[in-house]
């Protein structure tokens, strides 16, 4: 018995060490995988391209689409992009999301591959499904514009961006405003508009701010307010807007709403935001 009970802890010790040793490798490698975004943070990129190169040769996923934006950006070596999309299809094979994001975007693009948006559509459907708002938002887009490879949809572009939107996503949030304003995939409703730019304006959408800005300036759906424009504007301006400043510009100048603002502007706002 005393013999039994020696070689079972003996046993167990022995698988203790085998699992610690193997974790050893893991650990390092997450080290260095830490080590390299770090890299990338400070801008050492020769840095980076030294310390996740071995691990996404290696199999590691994070680091795969790592290598693979270092090569789209031309970061610590020379731009590359169909480099790049090898690492994005290595990371997507494995399910890995910013991977698969990013491979979605250069099929979207052309980018290091032959443009090819119902590989685009293949990408993302399932992580949009699983509920990820960017995906959801870059396939409402694709649907709104269409493809060579199909027409556009806008019910199934309205669809994915108030999914986004149901979410609080900005960009689902100020897309789906820009669909209920001019009604395209749903009926029109301004009110509905409003109330989806302000959400999606708090949150930090400039193109959304700069919408509502101008729905309160010329009065759609309500009468004009220019004091609730130029706020908005303000806002829009504080976010980057371009467009907003101009409008601020005739606001404060003319002290009335100026020249009628093209409506192609509002379209805009269906852009999807770039991958990164």
């Amino acid at each position: 018995m005393s013999v039994s009970v020696m070689l079972s802890k003996n046993t167990s010790v022995h698988l203790t060490v085998l699992l610690f040793l193997a974790a050893v490798p893991m650990l390092i490698q997450a080290d260095r995988l830490e080590e390299g975004r770090a890299a990338i943070d400070a801008g050492n990129f020769a840095k980076a391209h030294e310390l996740l190169e071995p691990l996404a040769e290696a199999g590691d996923a994070t680091a795969q689409n790592a290598m693979g934006v270092l090569y789209v950006q031309g970061w610590g070596i020379a731009a590359d992009p169909e480099r790049a999309v090898e690492y994005f299809q290595r990371s997507a094979a494995q399910e890995n999301i910013k991977g698969t994001m990013n491979l979605a975007d250069a099929y979207r693009r052309g980018m290091g591959v032959k443009q090819n948006c119902a590989k685009v559509r293949e990408l993302l459907s399932p992580i949009a499904r699983d509920g990820h708002a960017k995906a959801q938002v870059i396939l409402g887009s694709l649907y709104d514009t269409g493809c060579p490879d199909f027409p556009p949809d806008p019910r199934t572009a309205f669809q994915w961006y108030s999914a986004a939107a149901a979410q609080g996503d900005p960009y689902g949030l100020g897309n789906t405003g820009a669909m209920y304003a001019l009604g395209r995939g749903v009926e029109q409703n301004l009110p509905e508009a409003m109330k989806h730019y302000r959400k999606a304006a708090e949150l930090g959408n400039g193109k959304a701010a700069y919408n509502l800005g101008r729905m309160y300036e010329f009065g759609e759906g309500m009468p004009p307010d220019l004091k609730k424009a130029e706020g908005w504007y303000r806002k829009a301006v504080s976010l980057g807007e371009t467009e907003a400043e101009q409008r601020l510009t005739a606001l404060t100048e003319s002290g009335n709403n100026g020249s009628i603002v093209a409506s192609d502007l509002l379209a805009e706002a269906m852009e999807a935001p770039p991958l990164t």
